[in-house]
């Protein structure tokens, strides 16, 4: 009932939103996203030491010094916020996030001073390709980009 209260133009782009799409976002939104994203990232590289701590194990961080409980809350807090920042502006684009960390892991291994960082840019690069091949796949059409990315993800996890 509440979707179809929606006018059409309205419905088409909240679906289209849902799927994730890029073409629909105001600068004054994307500029907000972009200082929150960049300081929750910011954040978590200066806690890579306890987030490598957290991927040893709960054992081995609490041997290492680390609050294993607290360092974690806080982690995933960050992580939540730089997630929210980034699908606020796009909507919910899949696999991006899943893939980016495994192709990057292969190139710097699971150090998080060098994975966060290259993930990030592994993930940017993904998104642009995946927004090129949404614009063009069905030209002069254009899908939503979390189509695309889905078909990239499901073959990439089936290997």
């Amino acid at each position: 009932i509440f979707l179809i209260s929606f006018r059409k133009k309205e419905f088409f782009s909240l679906i289209y939103f849902m799927m994730g799409d890029l073409g629909e976002t105001r600068m004054s939104l994307i500029s907000a996203s972009v200082i929150i994203a960049a300081a929750g990232s910011l954040f978590l590289f200066y806690k890579s030491r306890f987030l490598n701590a957290l991927a040893a194990g709960k054992t081995l961080s609490r041997q290492l010094g680390c609050d294993w409980k607290k360092e974690s809350l806080i982690a995933l807090i960050a992580a939540s916020v730089v997630t929210g920042a980034a699908v606020s502006v796009s909507g919910t684009i899949g696999f991006i996030g899943l893939m980016a960390p495994h192709i990057a892991r292969k190139f710097t291994g699971s150090d998080a001073r060098f994975l966060l960082p290259v993930s990030a840019s592994t993930g940017a690069i993904l998104l642009m390709l995946s927004d090129l091949a949404a614009k063009n796949l069905l030209f002069p059409q254009e899908i939503p980009v979390g189509v695309v990315t889905a078909m990239l993800g499901a073959p990439f996890f089936l290997w």
